[in-house]
C-alpha cells in the first residue's frame, strides 16, 4: 500500500472489551540502498517507489509508467481500522 513515505509501516491490532484499536508503526530503513538495488536491476518502477513511498501509475494508453501518485480510497470500516466481522454482530 502506498503512504507517501518511503519508510516501512505495519499496525498492530488489538481488541478488548471496547473494542479494536489499531498502534501504527514507521520504520525507517536505508530506502537509498534498496533503491539503487531496484535501479541496478532495471526496476525503475521499484526505484520511484523505494525513494517517495509512491508506485508510478500505468500511462491509459499503453500501460507504460506515468510516474504520477495513486490515491487508494478504502470503504469507511477499513478507513476506521478493521473491518467488522461476524464475531462482532
Amino acid at each position: 500500500m502506498e503512504s507517501g513515505s518511503p519508510d516501512a509501516h505495519y499496525a498492530i491490532l488489538t481488541h478488548d472489551d471496547r473494542g479494536w484499536m489499531a498502534q501504527l508503526v514507521t520504520v525507517a530503513y536505508d530506502n537509498e540502498h534498496a533503491a539503487g538495488v531496484a535501479e541496478r536491476n532495471g526496476r525503475p518502477d521499484w526505484t520511484r517507489a523505494l525513494r517517495t513511498g509512491f508506485m508510478p501509475r500505468p500511462h491509459p494508453r499503453d500501460g507504460r509508467s506515468a510516474h504520477r501518485p495513486r490515491r487508494v480510497r478504502f470503504p469507511p470500516d477499513v478507513r476506521q481500522g478493521i473491518a467488522p466481522s461476524s464475531d462482532d454482530a
